[in-house]
Order: C-alpha cells, then structure tokens, then sequence
C-alpha cells in the first residue's frame, strides 16, 4: 500500500504520484495498473 499525492500527469495515460515525505521522489503510474483509491480523512497516532 502506498499512501501518496494523485496528481495530473503530463501523458493521459499516467498519473504522477507524490510523496508529503520529501526523501522520496515523485513517479509516475500507468493508469492500467491502478487497483483502487482511497481518500484519507484522519490518522490515529499514539504517543
């Protein structure tokens, strides 16, 4: 699972995924391997 940023990309058949966590680099998908989406709307931390 991956939990990322969906952006456009600049081919149609792609969407760009980016990563809040800036030691990560950003990186296209074919939209054909695309499973689901999800919307994350809270965390639960403890601490």
């Amino acid at each position: 699972m991956l939990v990322k940023r969906v952006c456009k990309s600049n081919n149609d058949n792609f969407i760009t995924l980016v990563s809040d966590n800036t030691a990560y680099d950003s990186f296209e998908l074919p939209k054909s391997k695309l499973l689901s989406v999800a919307i994350v709307i809270g965390i639960i931390r403890l601490e």
